[in-house]
């Protein structure tokens, strides 16, 4: 039997990423949308996905309601609703405030992980901006686009 080219093992592996991972999807904190470094090898050489649904109000809660985060931000995530004292669990026994309670508590957390990204990539453009001002201080003269 014949050995396959290499660029056809190459392909089959592009094609097996992309299965798992849906188009367009990132991480909804960090951006990273690169599938290479979404998906690891594990020990047995069996594909591991490294972007994960992450459900916002917990699944328990609500399991329709979710983003897509790279595997280290949805266990800080997921941590930071335990921490919130949001019920992860599904339990049958529990009644639909104490699903709405852990739900805005998920939630809460969640965005909280959304305002600090969004305080970098703000402190970022100020560094930048500072930067510009420095190096190229023409660049405020460029034309920008009306909002």
């Amino acid at each position: 039997m014949s050995e396959r080219p290499k660029w056809v093992n190459t392909e089959v592996r592009a094609a097996r990423r992309n299965r798992r991972i849906p188009d367009g999807a990132a991480c909804a904190l960090c951006g990273e949308t690169n599938r290479l470094l979404l998906l690891r090898a594990s020990a047995e050489r069996v594909k591991v996905v490294l972007l994960e649904f992450h459900h916002t109000a917990g699944a328990a809660n609500d399991a329709v309601a979710g983003g897509w985060l790279c595997a280290n931000h949805h266990r800080i995530a997921t941590e930071l609703q335990r921490h919130a004292g949001a019920t992860l669990v599904h339990d049958g026994s529990r009644h639909q405030l104490e699903r709405i309670e852990a739900m805005l508590r998920s939630t809460a957390a969640f965005l909280g992980q959304i305002v600090e990204a969004l305080v970098r990539a703000a402190d970022y453009l100020a560094a930048f901006i500072r930067a510009a001002d420095r190096d190229l201080p023409t660049w405020r003269i460029l034309p920008v686009t009306p909002t």
